[in-house]
């Protein structure tokens, strides 16, 4: 279809322009001037269409740009277009243009509350399974931005004093859900609680200064001052989250990066204002593009910042794991220590056993002549002999120094226990220290005692140590004997 735009026509306060159809075909987008706030599309004298986007006296958030769709008409109808707020004519769309006004006309708008309001539910959806306050502030804001543009846009047809009061409680809301998103988001109150309250009071503080100096100077205060202070108020929030992520906090980068469409929103409306400049590119565009691209970064964000405190907290865990563990263990031969044998007593389903106290022979010489790292090695064979003798319910501990605490878990057989023992002191027996001569060999002492029935394992445990004692005094001597007699011997075997 081939339209053109004829003569204009004053009624009253209206300008009317008629339209004359060159040729029929495939309908056509009229677009109004910048500055219209009404129009009104009349075939034949009958009103087919009419569009206001005037609310409470102010041009509406981003709606500079009024269409009507033309179609169904023919060459022998009279069509009119009457129009409030500019005397520039219409421009009517073909083709190519169709679809740019198309665009223009709502279809980009459309997608915007869409994706925020399916952003908002998936969200909401999250915060109600896991129940984290976090998810719960993003949808506070999110839905406040929604509430704001359809304010601003008129969905509802409210009256100016009403959507002015809603205006500013919604806006007042959306503050709210800001502070609280990224307070909660970044861990302020709980990791850094200075910049969470010097975060709140730039919030209050921008917020709260046009509306101070306007009472103070006795006018309006002009829509750029607003986007002014939140310019700073975002800018803020932006520095705050680098700094967090300086910090080590990782996700911050997302609230960093994420801003930077806020941001973009309110330079291109301060710009708009300050230049007066009439484009839905600093306006409508910028404001839905802006909005989504900050909501799709946080909810990328929130994904990033769940799977982030998942692997903190089993980070966490394992570290607690293995402190706990080093409380209650040897470091080097990955024993129970003292505190770990108490433990394990303290769990143990039974309170009967027998204790076996094992003392190393000859220790010193080994560290003497092979030093530390021979000490070191003949600790970390004894004791896997030690727990290869013993079961798996049994008790095996480094009582300190060359001492080892054994605990027979409701096992009171002599046989047996002679047994665990004869198995021990054999297998040390054939052990050579790193670093030592031959003439130094490895021996245990053992000494054991029963508890239960009366005898408290405090008293065994003395018990087995004094036995331990006793036998390491005897080993001594028969270790002296045997040298004296080599030494008695050794004469008669040269002179032969």
């Amino acid at each position: 279809m081939q339209v053109s735009v004829g003569t204009l026509v004053r009624e009253g306060a209206a300008t009317v322009y008629h339209l004359r159809v060159e040729s029929e075909g495939a309908p056509v987008l009229i677009v109004l001037p910048d500055r219209a706030s009404f129009a009104e599309l009349r075939i034949n004298g009958a009103t087919v269409q009419r569009i206001s986007l005037d609310t409470f006296g102010l041009r509406p958030l981003g709606h500079d740009i009024l269409t009507l769709r033309l179609t169904g008409v023919t060459q022998r109808d009279r069509i009119e277009i009457g129009e409030l707020g500019d005397d520039r004519p219409p421009r009517v769309l073909h083709n190519l243009g169709l679809f740019k006004g198309t665009l223009e006309s709502g279809v980009v708008s459309g997608l915007y509350y869409g994706i925020l309001i399916a952003l908002a539910l998936f969200q909401l959806v999250a915060a109600i399974t896991r129940r984290e306050a976090t998810l719960l502030w993003y949808c506070l804001w999110i839905t406040s931005i929604v509430a704001f543009e359809t304010i601003w846009d008129n969905f509802f047809g409210l009256s100016p004093a009403t959507a002015a009061g809603a205006f500013v409680v919604v806006n007042v809301v959306a503050e709210i859900g800001y502070v609280g998103f990224v307070s909660a988001y970044l861990r302020l109150r709980s990791k850094a609680p200075r910049l969470f309250w010097f975060f709140l009071a730039t919030n209050v503080v921008t917020n709260v200064s046009p509306i101070i100096v306007g009472a103070l100077k006795h006018e309006p205060v002009p829509l750029s001052a607003f986007y002014f202070t939140g310019t700073i108020s975002i800018a803020v929030g932006m520095a705050i989250a680098i700094l967090r992520r300086r910090a080590g906090f990782a996700p911050a980068i997302f609230i960093a990066f994420g801003l930077v469409g806020s941001l973009s929103v309110l330079a291109a409306l301060l710009l708009r204002e300050l230049t007066g400049l009439e484009s839905s590119l600093l306006s409508r565009w910028s404001t839905e593009l802006g909005f989504i691209f900050d909501f799709s970064v946080f909810s990328l964000g929130l994904v990033y910042r769940a799977q982030f405190t998942r692997n903190e907290h089993q980070r966490l865990e394992l570290e607690l794991r293995e402190a706990t563990l080093a409380a209650g263990h040897d470091p080097l031969t990955g024993l129970l220590n003292r505190r770990g044998l108490e433990a394990w007593l303290n769990a143990s389903a039974h309170h009967a056993g027998t204790v076996l106290f094992i003392d190393i022979d000859c220790f010193k010489e080994i560290n003497d002549e092979g030093g530390h790292a021979a000490g070191d090695d003949v600790l970390t064979i004894v004791a896997r002999i030690i727990r290869h003798a013993v079961r798996e319910e049994d008790a095996v501990s480094r009582f300190g120094g060359d001492e080892f605490v054994v605990v027979l878990n409701g096992l009171s057989d002599g046989a047996l226990t002679s047994d665990v023992i004869a198995r021990i002191s054999s297998a040390v027996g054939f052990l050579l220290p790193l670093g030592a001569t031959s003439a130094v060999r490895i021996g245990v002492s053992i000494g054991s005692a029963t508890f239960g029935a009366g005898v408290a394992f405090g008293e065994a445990l003395e018990s087995a140590d004094a036995d331990a004692y006793r036998v390491k005094a005897d080993h001594h001597a028969r270790s002296r004997s045997l040298g004296r007699q080599r030494a008695l011997t050794l004469p008669n075997a040269v002179t032969e």
